[in-house]
């Protein structure tokens, strides 16, 4: 998430603007709205991206993109003329962009940073998930204030207004990161683990290959009764079921294949059977992992496209 999305409002009535106000309240606040659905055009894009590429180049493409989407909106609202019924509205807008601004440039850049880093250790990657989390608590405070402040003119103005079935697009996509985070954790733990089985393996370090399998054995145990007590998400289990099938793989390859490579390389002469066992462990995993490692990128792609929101506003007038 995986990244915030923001929000966008749906303009469905708007009664008759006062004779004495010089600007247009129901175009006025369109004019705010639709600055805020370019951003949030953007701002999906970006997500898209930060998620499903790691084309490191491309991702910080689309962040100076969403930045400047949100420099230009600034330029335009400043530009545009308001009067005392109008100003608040702007000024809370300007406060918002600015909010977005100082995310999307300064903190985003250090998450990137964090992100290039998180493959290292298991401790790298909570790190930079808690980080991401914490910059979308932020931006879904501000997005939450100026959703208030939309509200409030609308009420003055007599502008009726509908938002999506669920909540804000905000609330969904962190529901989606939050979901996708605890389960892609126990994945990458697991992941890690097993990397340093193989490298073990690969050195012919026995003792420490011992002491890896037996942690991939526990923790393997450990996040698979955890997966299994996790709920779907919005109907959809698929991905929680490919971390799921991963564990167990890792799981039966520490209880059994890898405990028996473990035997033979103790011996001081291996026998035949000994070399068969080691082959053996080699090949399953080869021919396995990749197939389930596919179907864990393959769910992880379906469950953002099913539930990542499209932006979309409707107005009419009346």
């Amino acid at each position: 998430m995986k990244n915030a999305i923001l929000t966008a409002l749906v303009i469905l009535y708007a009664g008759t603007a006062a004779s004495a106000q010089t600007v247009d309240p129901v175009k006025y606040f369109e004019f705010l709205n639709n600055e805020h659905v370019a951003i949030v055009s953007k701002s999906l894009e970006y997500v898209q991206h930060s998620v499903h590429s790691d084309d490191m180049a491309g991702v910080e493409r689309k962040r100076v993109e969403l930045i400047n989407q949100i420099g230009l909106a600034t330029t335009n609202v400043n530009n545009r003329p308001s009067d005392k019924a109008t100003a608040q509205l702007k000024a809370d807008m300007l406060s918002v962009l600015n909010a977005y601004k100082e995310a999307f440039r300064n903190e985003f850049s250090t998450l990137l940073q964090l992100k290039m880093e998180s493959d290292n250790s298991f401790e790298a990657m909570q790190k930079y998930l808690d980080a991401q989390d914490a910059v979308e608590k932020k931006l879904a405070a501000a997005a939450d204030r100026f959703l208030q402040a939309q509200k409030e003119f609308a009420k003055k103005n007599n502008i009726l207004l509908v938002e999506s079935d669920r909540n804000s697009e905000i609330n969904q996509i962190n529901r989606l990161n939050n979901y996708h985070r605890a389960v892609f954790l126990r994945y990458f733990r697991l992941s890690k683990r097993n990397a340093a089985v193989l490298d073990a393996m690969s050195k012919q370090d026995v003792k420490l290959m011992e002491k890896e399998r037996v942690l991939l054995l526990e923790e393997s145990k450990q996040e698979l009764k955890s997966l299994q007590l996790m709920p779907a998400f919005n109907g959809d289990t698929e991905f929680r079921d490919a971390v799921v099938n991963i564990a167990s793989f890792y799981k039966d390859m520490a209880e059994n294949d890898f405990a028996k490579v473990v035997a033979a390389l103790r011996k001081k002469e291996m026998t035949q059977e000994d070399v068969d066992a080691y082959n053996k462990a080699v090949d399953r995993f080869n021919n396995e992992s990749g197939a389930l490692l596919d179907n864990y990128n393959q769910t992880s792609d379906k469950l953002f496209k099913k539930n990542v929101p499209k932006p979309a506003i409707e107005t009419k007038q009346i």
